[in-house]
């Protein structure tokens, strides 16, 4: 007996005009092989996009349509900055 995939297990493709796709990102927490950098990336269903490292490609978050609305209105503005720093509530920094 097979488990049931609650969250869809199809990517929303990326299109060539999406503006967060491949976008570097910060992390407020280093992943497991010690990198802060990630790279948006194509999401689910339920979610816009995911956050996978730059340097082994572990899943590091997912972006929620929200947020990915947030960003994508501040770069139409003020312009797609280099990298995006994610901070959470309680987030240190990592940059180390």
């Amino acid at each position: 007996m097979s488990q049931i995939d609650l969250f869809g297990t199809a990517t929303t493709p990326p299109s060539d005009d999406d503006p967060l796709m491949g976008q570097q990102v910060r992390m407020p927490e280093r992943c497991q092989c010690g990198s802060v950098i990630a790279r948006i990336g194509p999401g689910t269903a339920t979610h816009r996009a995911s956050v996978r490292c730059s340097s082994c490609n572990r899943h590091r978050a997912w972006l929620s349509k929200k947020t990915a609305a947030w960003l994508e209105a501040v770069a139409q503005k003020f312009g797609a900055p280099e990298v995006i720093t994610l901070r959470t509530k309680n987030s240190t920094d990592s940059r180390g």
